[in-house]
């Protein structure tokens, strides 16, 4: 998996955190566990790693679901880990790229992925596929399923500016950021809104 896109990027961001703030990356837990789960700093808390999935989720099954054949970048980015979200700076803002915590969450990833792509063809849109959020609360990081290129998309409308035309690309454009403790209390004080329509 070395030559996997997400691999040296993944590795890139553990070691800025631990360069930068000596510590894992963290995440809210809720007692879910997950492979990617080192250790428990509360009952909302824990640093992760990076787990590899085996097997590689390929989303198949939504495909079926949605009629279509899905996209190979969407389990680039999903299929392949368990961790956390990788929160990033950017050119276009800041934000982070979800990923899966553990198998109760890709089903629910899953059924969230299914009713985005069956709202976009009621809309008679382009099917995409949320990917990450900004954090302005506005735009998603969404795949295109035609083409699998990144846009930035407002919920309920079709994409509006283009990112990158693959993984690579996508990445090469977005830099780890510290997200700690303290920020994480703030977000459990003023929850941010949810983006994934």
């Amino acid at each position: 998996m070395a030559d996997h896109p997400l691999a040296s990027w993944l590795s890139n961001y553990v070691n800025y955190y631990q360069q930068q703030a000596n510590q894992l990356p963290l995440h809210f837990h809720f007692d879910e566990t997950s492979p990617a789960q080192v250790s428990k700093i509360n009952d909302m808390l824990c640093h992760w790693q990076p787990h590899l999935k085996t097997p590689i989720e390929d989303f198949a099954d939504i495909g079926r679901g949605l009629e279509l054949d899905i996209h190979p970048n969407l389990a680039l980015i999903y299929g392949s880990y368990y961790g956390g979200p990788l929160y990033f700076d950017s050119q276009f803002g800041k934000g982070h790229l979800l990923q899966v915590w553990n198998d109760e969450d890709l089903i629910f990833l899953k059924e969230n992925l299914i009713s985005h792509g069956l709202m976009k063809t009621k809309l008679k849109q382009p099917v995409t596929f949320f990917v990450g959020t900004l954090d302005n609360g506005d735009e998603n990081i969404v795949i295109d399923n035609h083409n699998g290129y990144f846009y930035l998309e407002v919920p309920g409308q079709e994409p509006h500016q283009l990112l990158a035309e693959n993984v690579p690309q996508l990445l090469a454009q977005i830099s780890p950021r510290l997200v700690l403790e303290q920020q994480f209390e703030q977000q459990l004080e003023q929850p941010p809104q949810a983006n994934m329509g």
